[in-house]
């Protein structure tokens, strides 16, 4: 990951993230959320930076079983949450 932190809070992220379309139907509304898909252990919530855009369905579907769910959609979770975080960091850099 390029963050340091497996706890790092960032709003500022989060309402970057819940701009883009869900990562697995397109849907762009006021559905989307920052589905935090990383392993913070039991009783500890994921990293900020460890978040997926994904509309409400999609977010109720991943939370009933993430293996399943990336292996229905075919969809490569870290690869996915690695590209959002380095399209951010370009962000801050051209913003900064």
């Amino acid at each position: 990951m390029f963050f340091k932190n497996k706890t790092s809070r960032d709003k500022d992220y989060l309402a970057w993230i819940r701009t883009h379309s869900c990562q697995i139907c397109g849907l762009k509304d006021e559905t989307i959320a920052s589905a935090h898909m990383g392993t913070g252990g039991k009783g500890i919530k994921a990293s900020d930076y460890e978040t997926l855009p994904l509309c409400y369905e999609h977010h109720m579907e991943e939370h009933a079983g993430r293996e399943s769910f990336a292996g229905k959609y075919n969809i490569d979770i870290w690869r996915e949450i690695a590209g959002f975080n380095g399209r951010y960091i370009v962000k801050l850099k051209n913003n900064g």
